[in-house]
């Protein structure tokens, strides 16, 4: 997920991000799954969108009791593959 200000002045920012990425990820040969991928304008009406289970939207009136437990989350998950078998610590 990449989020950029959608101000006009910052069209030329969108492109030469979405160049870049696809560069960079052709180099690893890693394709772009464009039936997943797409820019979302969130000031726009239903501009949301759902990522890795959590509902991503400007007027959400929980986005801090989002952060928290996508962070807690996070966390646990990357303790559990640090004490995965075969795992460096």
């Amino acid at each position: 997920m990449i989020l950029i200000d959608a101000h006009p002045r910052n069209d030329w920012l969108v492109r030469a991000v979405e160049r870049r990425l696809r560069e960079e990820l052709a180099k690893l040969r890693v394709e772009i799954n464009e039936d997943k991928s797409r820019m979302v304008d969130l000031k726009k009406k239903g501009g949301s969108f759902t990522f890795l289970g959590f509902e991503i939207s400007p007027h959400s009136e929980s986005h801090g009791e989002v952060a928290t437990e996508r962070s807690a989350q996070a966390e646990e998950a990357d303790s559990a593959a640090r004490q995965a078998p075969g795992n460096l610590p």
